[in-house]
């Protein structure tokens, strides 16, 4: 049985798919994805995906914030 995808997973992989970048993510996402990947370097990688979904929840088609959820739960075996 596989897990439904979120709206926001499925709408970044059509645009992928049609060949379309995303948009970029708004200011308020950098500062969120530089505190995530400082969180994930040091090791805090439950911070890190609670700092990658607040910005995911403002930019849903940032693919490398969903890049980064899942190397996260990958390297968890979390799949």
């Amino acid at each position: 049985m596989t897990a439904p995808r979120s709206l926001a997973l499925t709408v970044a992989l059509a645009l992928s798919a049609a060949g379309q970048a995303p948009p970029p993510p708004p200011a308020a996402v950098a500062k969120l994805d530089a505190s995530a990947a400082a969180a994930r370097d040091a090791g805090k990688l439950d911070d890190a995906l609670k700092l990658y979904r607040q910005a995911l929840a403002q930019a849903p088609a940032w693919q490398e914030g969903w890049w980064q959820v899942g190397t996260i739960h990958y390297g968890r075996d979390q799949y």
